[in-house]
């Protein structure tokens, strides 16, 4: 081979690298030469040898509840939503579906700082009330509701089951009392999250309504004893991760490798298993933020917590952490229930669950992550036959 064949045959190599670097520098790769697929296996050295940069935390410091008013009968008196803001929304809503979320609790456990951080001095409970409103639905949801302090279900209330039912009345405010006892010192994560009841309301195991998320959840921050310093977790080791199309949150697949060559796939919806059988599943999560991410996640049958296995260790939550820019597809697997029938199965986490609510908006303003709601898996259709 002469001089010149030998220099062009070099330049068309470099030619074909570089368009291939240039592929992999995209954010959504070109599907002329790689399919997207292949492109996201090749870019998935540019994870795990990028820096770890680490999210923002706070330092602990010490809360006050905030003044109570003269007008005020009593300091058990809930701190609600005001009428005005209640009509705000309906407006906002403007004859289509819509409503508003959020927790209530007393003028004596405000924090002085306000935003969605409550004060409770040791050995009392935390008294509030999650507060719902919806507009405009033609048909009223049947909701269920469940309480999780630090991601462990509890009942919302004492003298309660730990799967409540919802009452609802369209266009008025819903409350549902809660009462939180036995916490310890230092910061508690409350969330108060909503399912509709696919019980109540069945759909077939392949009904594409089970693919979109019909969660809603809201947060908030209890400082026992006004410690704000947060609840020690232990961290699962997770396997290396694999780069990931700026997808977000968290899906369920029997398979590890879950994408075609057009780097999409469709959640499953429905499972069968065997009485008592350990059913083993990929729980996948994507972190498409520029920074490393906290992660807690539960999952649930019939509404009530059960223990992930990850390897052979029961969790209640599972706490880890995925690195920037990261997609883990982690082998966990659940007990199946013991009795044949249907049930619902679903699985939800939550972004740096030591945080403070009060402090989301500032701290973590650039990130896209941290919010008030939770993230949830497809809603599963569990069928345990013999």
């Amino acid at each position: 081979m002469n001089r010149f064949w030998k220099m062009s045959l070099v330049t068309s190599l470099l030619l074909v690298l570089g368009y291939i670097l240039w592929q992999l520098s995209s954010p959504e790769c070109n599907q002329h030469i790689l399919s997207r697929k292949v492109c996201l296996y090749l870019r998935t050295p540019l994870v795990w040898l990028a820096p770890d940069r680490m999210a923002p935390s706070h330092k602990p410091e010490i809360m006050l509840p905030a003044p109570i008013p003269v007008d005020v009968e009593h300091p058990s008196t809930l701190k609600g939503v005001p009428d005005e803001q209640i009509q705000l929304s309906k407006e906002f809503s403007s004859g289509n579906p819509g409503g508003m979320i959020g927790i209530a609790a007393t003028w004596s456990e405000q924090s002085g700082e306000g935003g969605n951080l409550y004060v409770v001095p040791s050995g009392r409970p935390f008294i509030g009330a999650l507060e719902l409103a919806i507009f405009n639905f033609p048909e009223l949801p049947e909701l269920i509701m469940v309480c999780l302090v630090d991601f462990i279900q509890t009942p919302c209330h004492e003298a309660g089951d730990i799967v409540q039912r919802v009452p609802l009345r369209s266009g008025e405010l819903t409350q549902m009392p809660i009462s939180i006892p036995n916490l310890s010192e230092g910061l508690h994560d409350l969330v108060i999250v909503l399912w509709d009841d696919n019980k109540a309301q069945p759909k077939s195991p392949h009904d594409p309504a089970r693919e979109r998320v019909t969660q809603k959840a809201f947060r908030t921050s209890i400082a026992v004893n006004g410690y704000t310093a947060p609840q020690s977790v232990t961290e699962q080791p997770l396997p290396w991760p694999y780069h990931v199309f700026g997808l977000e949150g968290l899906a369920i697949s029997q398979a590890k490798d879950i994408w075609d060559d057009y780097g999409t796939f469709d959640p499953i919806t429905n499972l069968q298993v065997k009485p008592g059988q350990d059913v083993e599943f990929y729980l996948h999560v994507f972190n498409r933020q520029q920074v490393r991410v906290e992660w807690a996640v539960a999952a649930f049958i019939d509404y009530r917590q059960v223990p992930l296995i990850y390897e052979s260790n029961k969790l209640m939550p599972m706490h880890y952490s995925a690195k920037a820019g990261g997609w883990y597809p982690i082998p966990v697997q659940i007990r199946a229930p013991l009795e044949p029938g249907g049930y619902e199965f679903v699985v939800i986490g939550e972004h740096f669950p030591g945080a403070r609510m009060d402090l989301e908006s500032s701290l973590y303003k650039d990130l896209e992550t941290l919010s008030l709601d939770v993230w949830s898996s497809a809603q599963i259709y569990l069928e345990v036959t013999e």
